[in-house]
């Protein structure tokens, strides 16, 4: 009977393993308000933004740079960056960053120029990242940035980038759009809690037999 009894706790401890895992995932996500944003860049901020509460998306008219306050949020080793975008044209500049400092802060200087992510866009020497692109059809593509590699830097602000200059050949005027923009901490798979919790339970069969 003793047996019996510890054999019917394995499936408790994988439920109960299993609960604490939802709870990891669901904490880990760090949602960016889109309708709280600053002008970043000083004079490089030329355009206009808007932000519809409805569907959630965030709209950069031409020649913008719009900066979202992450100070209070830390970069852990296993971080991503999520979001949906699309344009509507190829212009000048159009993808993110990341800025130390004020909101001022010079888009080519060593606190924001480092920390850029060109997705789009025909200005081919501005974007330390490039690893990533937008596939240019006017739908939404999501995209998962891997932020491991900035682990160690305390950054102020996110901004995105829709940068056209009137001068600009091969480009043109566009608007950008964002949404479901979040950062995240990779949590501990849930196959290996399942795994724990059967090794638990087979360890506790194992010493009871005994």
């Amino acid at each position: 009977m003793k047996i019996r009894h510890t054999v019917y706790q394995i499936p408790a401890l994988v439920i109960l393993c299993s609960m604490m895992f939802v709870g990891q995932a669901q904490a880990a996500y760090d949602i960016i308000d889109l309708s709280s944003f600053v002008s970043y860049g000083g004079s490089q901020d030329q355009g206009s933004a808007s932000y519809d509460n409805t569907s959630g998306v965030l709209t950069l008219g031409t020649d913008t740079w719009k900066g979202f306050d992450i100070s209070s949020l830390d970069f852990g080793d296993n971080s991503t960056l999520t979001f949906d975008f699309k344009a509507s044209a190829e212009s000048e500049i159009q993808g993110l960053g990341f800025g130390i400092g004020s909101s001022s802060t010079d888009v080519n200087s060593s606190n924001f120029k480092p920390y850029t992510y060109r997705l789009y866009g025909v200005q081919t020497n501005y974007g330390a990242n490039t690893s990533y692109s937008y596939t240019g059809d006017g739908d939404w593509q999501t995209f998962s940035i891997d932020l491991s590699s900035l682990s160690t830097k305390d950054f102020d602000y996110l901004v995105f980038i829709n940068d056209f200059d009137n001068d600009v050949k091969g480009g043109s005027a566009a608007e950008v759009a964002i949404r479901n923009v979040a950062i995240a901490s990779t949590p501990i798979p849930g196959a290996l809690w399942l795994f724990g919790s059967g090794m638990l339970g087979m360890i506790m069969v194992r010493r009871k037999i005994s």
